[in-house]
């Protein structure tokens, strides 16, 4: 029986690309990075450092970057949208006594900073502070379950990238992958599409 629902951020609860774009357009004029932010998008999942190590950035340089990204992205907040139904399913799983954490790969202060922004009912918050591995490992998944006294076989976990897919089959977690985010071109080979976030409630209901 699933009593736990964990979520990744961008993708599935929230449409951040306009923002995540604003930022990384910001960065490459202050530090004269070369890689375009399509680039950037096919990493998207991924810790930060990771993708800016992918990008062929030194990481002499990622701290710094990554400090100018996140004030950049916090100050185009407001192109940032809540995903159709989001505020709906969240509010259906407290109510029903699910528990709920965010496993995310964006860092703590921005995070916490949208969670508080569009009130969402998430008090746990996994991001790249809490493990050592990120996405793809399934440390945070795990970790997730810890802080929430969960056991991982009555987990689901609601990603949108390859990187999450391959989190909840390395942690042999049930995995629903949200086809309206941002990795939708790949070959699902674990876990079950989801169509709409309403469909969460169904999966729950009917598993």
């Amino acid at each position: 029986m699933i009593d736990t629902v964990l979520f990744d951020f961008d993708g599935v609860l929230i449409d951040s690309l306009p923002t995540m774009s604003l930022a990384w357009n910001n960065l490459r004029l202050k530090f004269g990075i070369k890689p375009l932010f399509s680039e950037y998008q096919k990493y998207i999942g991924l810790p930060f450092n990771v993708i800016l190590s992918n990008l062929g950035i030194p990481p002499s340089l990622h701290l710094e970057i990554h400090t100018a990204y996140s004030d950049a992205a916090i100050s185009y907040s407001s192109e940032t949208r809540l995903f159709p139904a989001a505020l709906y399913i969240l509010d259906w799983l407290v109510t029903n006594n699910y528990k709920i954490a965010l496993v995310t790969s964006k860092d703590l202060y921005r995070t916490q900073y949208l969670v508080n922004y569009f009130s969402l009912p998430i008090i746990h918050l996994i991001t790249p502070e809490s493990t050592l591995r990120g996405k793809p490992s399934p440390d945070p998944l795990f970790h997730a379950c810890t802080v929430l006294n969960s056991n991982i076989c009555n987990c689901v976990f609601v990603g949108d990238m390859h990187s999450d897919m391959l989190a909840a089959k390395a942690a042999n977690c049930e995995y629903l992958h949200f086809l309206s985010g941002y990795g939708s071109s790949f070959h699902l080979s674990y876990g079950y599409p989801l169509y709409s976030l309403q469909e969460i409630r169904t999966f729950l209901i009917y598993y």
